[in-house]
C-alpha cells in the first residue's frame, strides 16, 4: 500500500542521491552513508546490487581495500552472474566489452558506407557475414538484415527487394528497422 510505495520513494532517493554525491558532487563520506543507509534500512532492495558496486568502487579508489573487498565478496556472492561480478573477477572484461562495442560500430559503419558507396555486393557481403562475426543476438543485427536485403535489392531488382524486406520484419519484428 501507501508505506510499501513511500518505501520505495525512499530507497530511490537514497540510491540516487549517493550516486549524485559521487558523480557530481565528489562528495565521497556523503555518498557512502547514503548508500550504507540505504542497504542498512533496506535489507535486499532493488538498489542492492547497483549500490554495492558504487561503494566498491569508492572504497577501491580511496584505497580501503579491506572494504573494496568486501563489498566485491558481496556482489561474487549473492550475484555471481552480473555484469559487475564479471568486472570484478576479470578487470579486462569491461576493456573486451567496450573493444567489441567498438569493432562492432566501426564494421557497421564500413557496411553502410560500402552500401552509400554503391558497393552493393560488398555491402551485401559484409551484412550477411556480420552473424558469424559478431553472433546472431548482436545489437547492430537488424540493421545489418535491413542492409543487406536494400543491397539485395539494388543488385537483383524490386521484388527481390521486397521480398528480403518481409524477411527482415518477419524475423525482427520488434525493431525500428520495421518501420
Amino acid at each position: 500500500g501507501e508505506v510499501a510505495a513511500a518505501n520505495l520513494k525512499i530507497q530511490e532517493a537514497l540510491f540516487n542521491l549517493g550516486a549524485l554525491y559521487r558523480e557530481r558532487l565528489q562528495n565521497l563520506p556523503k555518498s557512502i552513508e547514503m548508500f550504507e543507509t540505504l542497504n542498512r534500512r533496506y535489507p535486499s532492495n532493488n538498489y542492492e546490487l547497483d549500490s554495492w558496486y558504487q561503494l566498491y568502487i569508492i572504497y577501491d579508489g580511496l584505497g580501503n581495500e579491506p572494504k573494496a573487498q568486501e563489498y566485491a565478496n558481496k556482489i561474487l556472492e549473492k550475484y555471481q552472474t552480473s555484469k559487475y561480478a564479471m568486472v570484478i573477477k576479470n578487470p579486462a572484461y569491461a576493456e573486451e566489452l567496450a573493444r567489441e562495442n567498438r569493432l562492432l560500430n566501426d564494421y557497421y559503419n564500413a557496411t553502410y558506407s560500402a552500401f552509400t558507396t554503391g558497393n552493393y555486393r560488398e555491402a551485401f557481403e559484409k551484412s550477411t557475414s556480420a552473424k558469424e562475426k559478431f553472433g546472431a543476438t548482436n545489437p547492430y543485427q537488424p540493421k545489418f538484415a535491413l542492409l543487406a536485403a536494400m543491397s539485395t535489392g539494388n543488385l537483383e531488382g524490386k521484388d527481390a527487394y521486397v521480398q528480403a524486406l518481409r524477411e527482415v520484419v518477419a524475423r525482427y519484428p520488434d525493431t525500428d528497422e520495421q518501420r
